[in-house]
């Protein structure tokens, strides 16, 4: 199965979703506001409250502790997120068991997981940018990307990346339109 995943980098703010051919697609925080997606993964509830809108009706991966957090910001600040989180399907990262250490510390990871989890023979990835502190809506990021935490998102990425060339899913990052394969080191 094919399965593209769009993260949110810099690099995926012009991208032509409409060009993407994969079998189920994951966007990764903001991205899930820019197209239809079958899942969205977010890891940061305050973030999520932000983004505003999602496009279509995918499928929230996320930790309990995010979804409860978001429940509480909809009761007790009134964010309108009722329609956003209640009564919308969602997996739960804590029910999944990955052979990946520290897999879901970063959503872009996460999302890998994820991948791996729907049984992925074939993974490409936008917007995959580990650096910068810009999105793909050309804002800053939510959080601080500093070159430290992108250092250390790097690592759990390798692992997966490892994990994946061991198991004969490939992996192909998309920049610019072109595919390049990067089970190894890019």
């Amino acid at each position: 199965m094919k399965i593209a995943i769009i993260s949110a980098g810099f690099s995926s703010a012009d991208l032509d979703f409409d060009s993407i051919e994969a079998d189920q697609i994951i966007s990764v925080n903001i991205a899930a506001t820019k197209s239809p997606c079958d899942y969205w993964v977010f890891n940061d509830a305050e973030a999520f409250a932000k983004w505003g809108g999602r496009v279509g009706s995918p499928v929230f991966f996320t930790r309990k502790i995010v979804h409860r957090h978001l429940e509480q910001l909809t009761k007790y600040r009134g964010l309108g997120l009722d329609l956003k989180i209640h009564n919308h399907p969602l997996v739960y990262q804590d029910d999944i068991h990955s052979p990946v250490e520290q897999w879901n510390l970063y959503s872009g990871c996460a999302a890998l997981g994820l991948a791996w989890y729907l049984g992925a023979t074939e993974i490409l990835l936008y917007g995959y940018d580990m650096g910068g502190d810009r999105d793909c809506s050309g804002g800053s990021c939510s959080q601080g990307r500093t070159a430290e935490r992108w250092i250390n998102e790097r690592v759990v990425f390798d692992r997966w990346l490892k994990f994946f060339e061991a198991t004969f899913v490939s992996v192909d990052w998309v920049i610019d339109g072109v595919q390049n394969q990067s089970n190894h080191q890019r």
